[in-house]
């Protein structure tokens, strides 16, 4: 096998490399529109913040967007600076389960300057370069602590797990809100805590449920530990209040470990955690060996919690995966203080393995809609003063717009439009264009996919859903592929 090279050469073209995602990624490219047109649908870019960069393509098509770009590279030199990226410079996090081999490329760029800076951003490469030359070897990237050759941060806290701990909250973009993707392409940007306005929560099962708020329950459950789970329709606010949770236990001394269900699609728990979690919490390409074992330990302890958003997502069908994951929660990972969200037709099916769980949700979205609004739009009053003037006038509308993520769904219309839609149709297919937006970086379709999905959910009839097996209020699923895409209308 050649020796790998770190050299003026390898520097030049990872650079180059860089610039022209960048170029293409912030619309800076000049060239045949039809060929940037038929481009765009090969080369996925989402910007999920003004640093964070997701991109969904092919090594073909980087070669094909580097001669439009007048940035020639082959196809050997393209995976070359994807690599080099990734392990030395540590700018690119390769998001693929396996890549060996695959011309298909998912990374997240995570960028020193903000997108418009390219100057600095590839400035700062250089820099980075150059002092890491020395050692010729992978080293952390731009967000990542600094850490010595055992692989243990420099900086300590009491306990070094609580800085693995955040660093991984840090790097999944969890102070940002869930409701951000579907604002990005309009250059706004939210930390999850300007929105958040906080629902009371009732436990499921108990006759007389008392309603408590998130900082009574965050106590009640750093005291009592065990199994609890979020249960609630989509848009309700499940995985919000799994963020608070996080950071609340995490300023507890806790140690709160989260995964996405979406990360999983099928990979095992475990082999997850011991892998791409750990990767992520240390900032290094290499993991020690002991580091698994730690791990391990620190939950037969009861030390972690593992908090799981969105079990539905796992890649395994509804009912199936509340199985498969009961069959994963077993020997060390099972004595892990366990958080978990879940919608509720999935939680109630019949075939729910999942023992021991005590079951929550949030209460419904109510006398809350003003003050989502205002904190929606900041200071921008006049656009939050007309959409509440609008939604007191036309009370058909407010009722749709009953829980987070529809009135998140309406704030963006509202804004991008100038206006409201005249009928609920109008509105749903509003709704359906920014869910499309919202799911581009995990379930990436272009125009043609979402026009055909789209016909083929509305000859759809929801009692054929149901004798399906698909029942579900206001909403239903349908197949594109392997991924499957919620269409929720209230």
């Amino acid at each position: 096998m050649p020796r790998v090279s770190y050299g003026p050469e390898s520097k030049r073209r990872a650079a180059k490399l860089l610039g022209l995602i960048l170029a293409f990624a912030n619309d800076g490219i000049e060239g045949d529109a039809g060929v940037l047109d038929r481009l765009r649908s090969q080369v996925q870019v989402n910007w999920q913040g003004d640093r964070q960069l997701v991109v969904r393509t092919t090594v073909r098509a980087l070669v094909a967007l580097g001669k439009v770009g007048e940035a020639e590279l082959s196809g050997e030199q393209v995976k070359e600076g994807l690599r080099r990226l990734g392990d030395f410079v540590g700018v690119l996090e390769d998001n693929r389960s396996s890549g060996a081999g695959s011309e298909t490329w998912h990374f997240t760029l995570r960028l020193w300057f903000g997108r418009w800076d390219e100057a600095e951003n590839l400035a700062k490469l250089e820099e980075v370069w150059e002092e890491r030359r020395s050692g010729e070897g992978p080293r952390t990237g731009p967000l990542a602590p600094k850490f010595g050759g055992t692989g243990v941060a420099v900086e300590q806290l009491e306990d070094r797990w609580i800085n693995y701990c955040r660093n991984s909250l840090v790097a999944q973009n969890l102070g940002r809100s869930t409701s951000n993707p579907l604002t990005l392409r309009d250059g706004i940007t939210f930390d999850w805590t300007d929105l958040y306005v906080p629902l009371g929560i009732v436990a499921r099962d108990e006759e007389e449920a008392i309603e408590v708020d998130p900082e009574t329950f965050l106590t009640q459950i750093m005291a009592r530990g065990g199994r609890l789970a979020i249960v609630g329709e989509p848009g309700t606010g499940k995985t919000t209040l799994l963020q608070k949770m996080a950071w609340g236990l995490l300023a507890a001394g806790k140690l709160p470990v989260w995964v996405s269900g979406a990360d999983l699609q099928g990979q095992g728990l475990e082999s997850y955690l011991t892998g791409e979690w750990l990767r992520s919490a240390i900032g290094e390409f290499s993991i020690p060996e002991s580091l698994s074992g730690e791990l391990a330990a620190r939950c037969k302890a009861g030390d972690v919690w593992l908090i799981l958003d969105a079990v539905d997502e796992m890649g395994i069908e509804g009912s199936l995966a509340l199985s498969n994951l009961a069959r994963q929660l077993r020997g060390w990972l099972g004595q892990a203080h366990l958080l978990l969200s879940c919608r509720s037709n999935v939680w109630e099916t019949g075939q729910n393995r999942l023992e021991g769980f005590i079951a929550y949700s949030n209460v419904a979205f109510e006398g809350q809609q003003e003050a989502f609004v205002r904190r929606w739009f900041g200071a921008d009053t006049a656009q939050a003063e007309g959409l509440l003037a609008q939604l007191e006038r036309r009370s058909s509308m407010r009722d749709l717009v009953q829980n987070p993520l529809c009135l998140a769904l309406l704030c963006r219309t509202w804004r991008v439009n100038q206006g409201m839609p005249t009928t609920r149709s109008s509105l749903y297919r509003q709704f359906v264009g920014a869910l499309f937006d919202w799911k581009q970086d995990v379930m990436p379709t272009d125009l043609g996919q979402r026009v055909r999905l789209s016909q083929g959910l509305g000859a759809v009839r929801s009692p054929q859903l149901r004798r399906a097996g698909f029942a579900y209020p206001r909403g239903f699923y349908s197949r594109s592929g392997e991924r499957r895409l919620l269409i929720y209308c209230p």
